[in-house]
């Protein structure tokens, strides 16, 4: 017969062990997702940062994570938001996207979190433009494009991977800052339809 008791506790042991590790990424998690909002911001405002401490917080997360615990969607949403601000950081400070193995986060929360970058890269782009840096205004508009490039053709099943709303977001911002990238190139350097230069 059965030893239902010993089963029941074997199943219970593991199940506890899963719990206290879940209890202890979920902390890390949300720990991770708060520095990475401020790097982010800091970002955004063109400050210098540095990401080594973030990349810390981002290993103690994998550190505890085993592969029961990838399922759980708060540990991806930390990797993805890491992905979002390492991968803004690289482009703005390297002018080149880092490729995933330093990123170290996988595929999912890579693309993922470059989707999210796309808009960090509009407003840098708007504030430059505020500022009328029209070269550099035009710098961060080229990245987001090659983002856009990066994404475009990967087509997955939303119950797979959310990209596809996210591809949507990133063509619409796309299509509104290179309008307004155009009419702040065009008010400054008067260049019409054809191409052509205005009469000074």
């Amino acid at each position: 017969m059965m030893d239902i008791g010993g089963l029941r506790d074997k199943i219970s042991q593991a199940l506890d062990e899963e719990e206290q590790r879940r209890d202890t990424a979920f902390s890390l998690s949300r720990n991770l997702i708060r520095s990475c909002r401020k790097t982010i911001s800091d970002l955004v405002q063109e400050k210098t940062i540095d990401l080594v401490p973030l990349t810390m917080e981002r290993d103690e997360l994998l550190s505890t994570l085993g592969p029961k615990l990838t399922r759980y969607g708060f540990v991806e949403d930390a990797l993805t938001e890491y992905s979002e601000a390492a991968i803004l950081d690289s482009v703005l400070n390297s002018d080149r996207l880092p490729d995933i193995g330093s990123v170290n986060v996988g595929e999912r929360a890579y693309i993922l979190g470059a989707c999210d970058t796309v808009g960090e890269l509009r407003r840098i782009t708007l504030n430059r433009l505020l500022k009328s840096e029209l070269d550099d205004a035009a710098f961060s508009y080229e990245r987001m494009k090659e983002i856009g490039h990066l994404i475009e053709g990967l087509v997955y099943p939303s119950g797979m991977i959310p990209l596809k709303k996210k591809q949507d977001v990133v063509r619409s911002l796309l299509d509104r800052t290179g309008g307004e990238l155009a009419i702040a190139l065009n008010s400054r350097y008067g260049i019409n339809k054809n191409g052509g230069g205005g009469n000074g």
